[in-house]
């Protein structure tokens, strides 16, 4: 996903990122409250597994849990990424490229197997695809009417007005709101101001996101301890 009319390029260090996967430190970001209703099968994903004839040297497969929503993230340009939930045991891991050969639709939970080059490869090869889809496991039903927050840190550039009520989230995704909703993020627009957003999925699935509620809107210096501490 190339998204091409952000002006900033902010260090990934100001995330704590290391690298092209890591552990998002930021806790209520990435608090997630699944809303899937269909059990992931594990018998079904460890019979996936088997049926993984070969793996290279440089690579290894890993059992994926895809969240269903993106999250703003930033490397050389602000974007929105997966959002990997591996199991309790393990943090949350925002994907800073794309799971070559997974069509990713908003509003569904997915498991997957994907192939995961080492850093040693990726380093060899720039071209090599970091992750690469092998099966798709299980994909939740729709979760219609259901909720999640997203963190919008840089807001002029990752709520983009195209009309009244209707913005283009970080490029990629329409997101309506109305006569409640709307003034409190135009308000943080105007401001320049970091605002956590209550958002809805569609009612059908590829429609568009709503704006139910700007939950806190602050500075992006105090962002984290004001709105996600």
């Amino acid at each position: 996903m190339v998204v091409s009319n952000f002006k900033y390029v902010v260090l990934a260090v100001a995330l704590g990122i290391t690298g092209c996967t890591g552990t998002d430190p930021i806790g209520d970001l990435v608090q997630y409250s699944s809303p899937m209703t269909t059990a992931i099968n594990d018998e079904l994903a460890d019979d996936a597994l088997s049926r993984v004839a070969t793996v290279q040297a440089d690579t290894v497969v890993q059992r994926f849990h895809i969240a269903p929503y993106q999250l703003e993230c930033q490397g050389f340009q602000l974007a929105l990424c997966l959002l990997n939930m591996p199991g309790e045991q393990a943090g949350a891991q925002i994907l800073y490229g794309p799971i070559e050969g997974f069509d990713y639709e908003w509003g569904y939970e997915y498991e997957l197997l994907v192939r995961v080059a080492s850093e040693a490869s990726q380093l060899a090869d720039a071209l090599q695809p970091s992750h690469q889809l092998v099966e798709v496991i299980s994909k939740s039903d729709y979760p219609y009417q259901q909720s999640f927050e997203y963190a919008a840190r840089y807001t002029q550039e990752s709520l983009v007005k195209v009309a009244p009520g209707e913005y283009l989230l970080a490029g990629y995704q329409t997101l309506l709101c109305d006569a409640t909703s709307c003034p409190s993020i135009e308000s943080a627009l105007t401001q320049n101001q970091s605002a956590l957003l209550r958002i809805q999925y569609g009612d059908q699935p590829g429609e568009a996101l709503r704006l139910v509620a700007v939950i806190c809107v602050e500075s992006l210096s105090a962002f984290n301890d004001a709105c996600l501490g």
